[in-house]
């Protein structure tokens, strides 16, 4: 893969823009519900240590796992719950300023929970939203106040054909903006199999929904990494990387 100019790329858009530690990391339910997460605001725990690694193989499939600790505020919770959207649009402008709209389903299999719990990882789909979601159910009993426990998820996230015939795009929100209370730090990193990074057409944005607040990722051929002492309530942190077709 070998540089791409940025004139090709205008924008790209991901629908319901909360791919990664959404709202399901930053609320807990009795029960699994979307409108739950809209709904009722309260924060019911903290989270820390988060430690996102993606591996994207030949293919553009993004292998994901995620490994966090959560620290829960409320003793009557019995699933931390997850959602990731699947439902994505991207757009970008040709030379000639016509604009290029592609939308597509993403598939999310292959998930897998590893704790020191009892918990097991219930799998949500809802086509209406759009969204898939992650429950990580308490089998018996309800949690303890103010306990912590440590959860890995694992999971294949695959757009497809990102649907540009001038370039390959990577575009991925690796922590997502709606958690509601501040994560201690994280640490992100991005490998991919057919190297060939350039660093001048790597973007990285972290903030608020629609944030353009870059920062300056460590690169190299064929890795992306950062590291935040702390993200913000509701703030997330999206990566963007382009390449030569192919």
């Amino acid at each position: 893969m070998k540089k791409t100019s940025w004139k090709w790329f205008i924008f790209s858009i991901v629908a319901a823009l909360v791919c990664s530690l959404l709202v399901g990391l930053g609320y807990l339910f009795t029960k699994p519900s979307l409108s739950d997460a809209s709904d009722n605001p309260e924060i019911v725990a903290n989270f820390s240590n988060l430690d996102v690694e993606v591996f994207v193989d030949k293919n553009g499939k993004y292998h994901v796992s995620e490994t966090f600790d959560v620290t829960l505020l409320r003793s009557n919770l019995t699933e931390v719950v997850r959602f990731i959207p699947y439902m994505t649009s991207t757009k970008y402008k040709n030379d000639d300023g016509s604009v290029v709209t592609n939308k597509k389903l993403a598939r999310v299999t292959d998930a897998t929970l590893t704790t020191s719990g009892n918990e097991i990882l219930n799998v949500y789909h809802d086509e209406i939203t759009g969204y898939i979601t992650f429950g990580i159910k308490k089998q018996t009993g309800r949690y303890e106040l103010n306990s912590t426990h440590n959860y890995t998820i694992e999971y294949v996230y695959d757009t497809g054909n990102d649907g540009f015939g001038e370039f390959d795009e990577f575009y991925y929100n690796v922590v997502g903006h709606l958690t509601p209370s501040a994560i201690d730090n994280v640490d992100i990193s991005i490998t991919f199999e057919n190297a060939g990074v350039d660093a001048t057409c790597v973007k990285c944005y972290v903030g608020e929904y629609g944030s353009t607040n870059e920062v300056v990722p460590t690169v190299t051929s064929d890795t992306i990494s950062a590291h935040f002492a702390s993200l913000g309530a509701n703030e997330g942190v999206t990566v963007r990387a382009v390449f030569d077709e192919g």
